[in-house]
C-alpha cells in the first residue's frame, strides 16, 4: 500500500524545524550550558563583586537563550522568502521503493536504506537524508498517521524511525 501527503509548509514550520534542529545538537546544548552557567555566575557574584560583573553574567545569560530563537526566527522568514520552492506544495509518496518527494514537474526518490533518520515530535515528523538535511511533514497534512507511522516502521532498518 503507498501513502500519498500533500504538504505546504510556511515560516513558522520551517522555523520550528529549526529549533527543534538547533537545540538537538551540540551547539543548541552549549549555548544551553553557558547560559545557565552565566546565571548561576550572576547570582553567585552577586554583592560580591562590582554590580557592573553581574549584570554583565546575566546579559551573557540573556543572549545565549534569546539570540539562538530571534536569529532562527530570521532565518526561517529570510530562507522561506529567497526560495520559492518552500512556498509551493510537495507531495510525498510512500511506497515499497521508499519516499518519493514531488515538487512542480520535479521528483526525488530516496530508498529507505538510504534514510539518515526519521523523527516524530508533538506536531511534526522530519525525514532526513542526512546530518542536515530533513523533508518537513506536518502532522496535519496526514490523513492515516497511525498507519503510516507503521508503515515507515516496516519499511526503515531498524533503529532509524524515532517517533513518539
Amino acid at each position: 500500500m503507498d501513502y500519498t501527503v500533500k504538504v505546504k509548509i510556511d515560516d513558522q514550520d520551517l522555523y520550528k524545524f529549526l529549533i527543534y534542529h538547533n537545540f538537538r545538537g551540540a551547539q543548541g546544548k552549549l549555548g544551553i550550558v553557558i547560559a545557565l552557567l552565566a546565571f548561576v555566575a550572576a547570582v553567585i557574584t552577586y554583592g560580591r563583586v562590582e554590580m557592573l560583573y553581574t549584570v554583565l553574567y546575566v546579559v551573557c545569560g540573556v543572549v545565549f537563550i534569546i539570540y539562538t530563537p530571534l536569529s532562527l526566527k530570521f532565518r526561517s522568514k529570510r530562507q522561506f522568502q529567497l526560495v520559492p520552492d518552500l512556498k509551493e506544495e510537495m507531495t510525498y509518496t510512500f511506497s515499497d521503493e521508499g519516499i518519493v518527494s514531488a515538487i512542480k514537474d520535479q521528483s526525488v526518490q530516496v530508498k529507505w536504506i538510504n534514510l539518515f533518520k526519521i523523527v516524530g515530535i508533538k506536531d511534526y515528523i522530519y525525514i532526513y537524508t542526512d546530518r542536515l538535511h530533513a523533508s518537513i511533514i506536518p502532522k496535519r497534512c496526514i490523513e492515516d498517521y497511525e498507519g503510516l507511522v507503521d508503515f515507515m516502521n516496516l519499511k526503515t532498518p531498524k533503529g532509524k524511525v524515532k517517533i513518539k
